[in-house]
């Protein structure tokens, strides 16, 4: 059904804020998305085994862009639905995805989980710990940067990224 409302380009072209309203709206309909049941399963099953597992679904997943948008869908889900154990499973898609598609993408989904647990009163750090391994790089040091800062320290600045206002809204654009 999604997929069907994107090819239409002409409307996208045409009214590009008509055309992602709508995209917002859909999506917002479909609360899980196919995809979401074999990456869900993929973490529940990364938190349960042992580092050399891990180090083998890391292997298997790293670069695979679903778990990126999952951590990201994740994020925005538990805010509409109050509801925290969603970031836990966010969390841990960071991990397995372990920043191979481009870890500035990376950082973006985990400022966005940072800030949907602190809204929800909920403990990051404590998410963060029990499943990041503080031996590891890439995600995992991500993960427990965002963990032990405070949220008001967080500059996406200093990960690559830039945030400027034009008109009155924010935005992250890349540094080249």
């Amino acid at each position: 059904m999604i997929a069907d409302y994107f090819q239409k380009k002409e409307l996208a072209l045409s009214d590009p804020i008509r055309f992602l309203k709508e995209a917002n709206r859909i999506a917002s309909l479909h609360d899980d998305l196919p995809a979401d049941a074999i990456v869900r399963e993929v973490c529940r099953n990364f938190r349960t085994s042992s580092n050399s597992e891990k180090s083998g679904l890391k292997q298997r997943h790293t670069g695979d862009r679903s778990f990126l948008i999952f951590a990201h869908r994740m994020a925005n889900m538990a805010m509409r639905k109050t509801d925290g154990s969603l970031l836990l499973d966010g969390i841990t898609a960071l991990l397995v995805e372990n920043c191979g598609f481009d870890s500035r993408e990376s950082v973006v989904s985990c400022a966005m989980l940072r800030f949907s647990a602190d809204s929800l009163k909920m403990d990051f750090a404590a998410m963060a710990n029990s499943v990041a391994d503080k031996k590891n790089c890439g995600a995992d040091e991500i993960v427990l940067h965002f963990a032990s800062v405070s949220p008001n320290s967080i500059r996406l600045d200093d990960y690559g990224l830039h945030t400027w206002t034009a008109d009155g809204i924010r935005q992250i654009g890349w540094v080249v």
